[in-house]
């Protein structure tokens, strides 16, 4: 798992701490800033472009000054002359001669862009590209960041941050990995010039954030003959903390008889992998033995979409279109690791309540066929029209009987539909019937790094799915191509009963290359931390 074995800490926060020359490292890591083109700040020397008022260059700090007297003055005309402006996602590296003042091995300026454009995002995928190269150094276990105290809009907390999300993600292993050479990152040490008052906590949070988004992709990684509708309830079960409880229902006659849609899809794999019904909640305990808890002051829902492997049903998905398909389940590993990572951090004021819906979508003689017409846990009928529309279906039974815990709130993710990759891209698509809650969706996400694009919901997106044949009041999939992912996000929402919901469609940035990419994990816990911690 991504950060499982990496100490963090502060290595200064009074300023008065060691200087860069009395830094002991294996590699040490400064995150530089770019200036724009024609400003007028000091570049990094009289190269041949840099020096020039229509080019980029770096921005030479007090922190660089330091460094270049710890390197022996070589640092400043070696950048000069290789051009290094600082350039978001350049890593500049060198190694350290013996003589020098600075106790390390290998010196890597990691280019951050310009301060006015940098974001979490950007800020993260930089470090990432910093500690990659850092990995690639046989027997260095030991990284230091030399963070800056701001960056444009980000301040020190944002930063550090940053570093541990980009730490963890760029040592990430899956857990089937094939052991390595190459020697993982055990410790991060975080140095900063001026006095501060962040401490452990700070890096804490920030770690069990990480360590979400590895638990997700742990789940979502794992190969497609390992993994089952169990291996959910597994890890469902072992979530363990003051205020949990868990209950998983994995009689098939009773999933048949409480959710008819959710069982439509899984009857096609019962006998080989039978399906799941998970449901957790976490209520705060109060504080110290013997007092009576406090009523939580919000109420919130997850509902994860948990079809383990997507074949397409008999309407059996073309070419390399199942390629990936191991991946449908992110929904899923998404709120259950979200829900472990707000256990552990004991979060208070919100009650949470989990729902999971496991299945395979499974091609065989006991599948579910189109043009059926299926009931539901709402008691409305829906009309089969394309069995690869199949996770609506999991998510209508799920987000019904959510519903019927009269939650103030309630947020689904799934990766639901095609269409929202082609409209979205690497992003999560973001709608939903009340927009303050999607606005806070938005804004705690942002704050992570994740990419999210708040979509307009339509009254003609709940009309489109309206079924044409009178044995049935909805369709699961419609014959227009337009507007796909609001139709699909309309169909779930429509099972809500009322509750003010917004739905996350992250099938456009589930996997990248193959592998998982943990979307939406980071953002939607930092939700349930601003709900806990309302702002005053």
């Amino acid at each position: 798992m991504g950060n499982a074995n990496i100490s963090f800490k502060w290595v200064n926060t009074t300023g008065n701490g060691p200087a860069i020359g009395g830094l002991v490292t294996d590699v040490l890591v400064v995150p530089v800033e770019q200036q724009a083109k024609g400003k007028g700040k000091e570049s990094s020397g009289k190269g041949k472009k840099q020096g020039k008022g229509d080019a980029a260059t770096l921005v030479w700090s007090k922190v660089l000054s330091e460094l270049d007297k710890a390197l022996g003055g070589q640092l400043k005309p070696l950048l000069a002359a290789e051009e290094f402006t600082g350039k978001a996602k350049a890593v500049w590296a060198m190694p350290v001669r013996k003589g020098d003042a600075l106790k390390a091995r290998w010196v890597l300026l990691v280019g951050l862009g310009q301060a006015d454009k940098a974001d979490m995002k950007q800020a993260t995928d930089c470090l990432v590209a910093g500690f990659k190269q850092g990995l690639k150094y046989k027997s260095a276990p030991q990284h230091t960041v030399l963070l800056p105290t701001t960056l444009g809009k980000l301040d020190l907390a944002d930063l550090s941050a940053a570093a541990v999300f980009a730490a963890s993600r760029a040592s990430y292993k899956t857990q089937q990995a094939k052991p390595d050479n190459p020697p993982k990152i055990k410790t991060v040490a975080l140095w900063t010039p001026a006095a501060h008052k962040l401490g452990a906590k700070t890096l804490q949070v920030a770690q069990i954030m990480a360590t979400v988004e590895a638990n997700t992709k742990d789940l979502a990684n794992m190969p497609a003959n390992l993994k089952r509708a169990e291996t959910l309830a597994t890890f469902a079960r072992a979530i363990k903390g003051r205020g949990v409880t868990c209950n998983i229902i994995s009689n098939v006659q009773q999933i048949q008889r409480k959710f008819p849609a959710f069982y439509a899809v899984a009857q096609g794999s019962v006998r080989e992998d039978p399906p799941r019904f998970i449901h957790l909640t976490y209520t705060p305990p109060a504080k110290g033995s013997g007092k009576t808890a406090v009523k939580p002051k919000r109420h919130i829902a997850l509902v994860g979409k948990g079809v383990i492997f997507d074949t397409g049903g008999v309407q059996v998905k073309p070419g390399n279109f199942m390629n990936d398909m191991k991946f449908d389940m992110t929904g899923a590993a998404t709120v259950l690791s979200v829900f472990k990572g707000l256990v552990q951090l004991q979060l208070p004021n919100i009650k949470v309540s989990c729902f999971v819906a496991a299945t395979k979508n499974a091609v065989g003689e006991f599948a579910y066929t189109p043009d059926s017409i299926i009931d539901s846990a709402s008691g409305k009928k829906i009309e089969v029209r394309h069995t690869d529309a199949e996770g609506r279906l999991t998510l209508a039974d799920a987000v019904y009987t959510a519903a019927q815990q009269k939650p103030d709130e309630m947020i689904t993710i799934a990766t639901l539909t095609g269409a929202a990759m082609m409209a979205v891209g690497h992003c999560t698509a973001l709608m939903g019937t009340d927009d303050k809650l999607v606005g806070r969706i938005d804004q705690s996400g942002k704050r992570v790094g994740e990419r999210i694009q708040p979509l307009d919901l339509f009254e003609e997106d709940f009309e489109a799915i309206k079924s044409k044949r009178d044995a049935a009041d909805l369709s699961n999939s419609l014959d227009q191509r337009e507007r796909g992912h609001m139709t699909a996000g309309a169909f779930v929402i429509s099972f809500g009963d009322g509750v003010p919901m917004a739905h996350m469609d992250i099938a456009g940035g589930d996997a990248k290359d193959g592998n998982a990419t943990g979307i939406a994990a980071k953002g939607l816990l930092q939700f349930l931390i601003d709900s806990a911690h309302p702002s005053k």
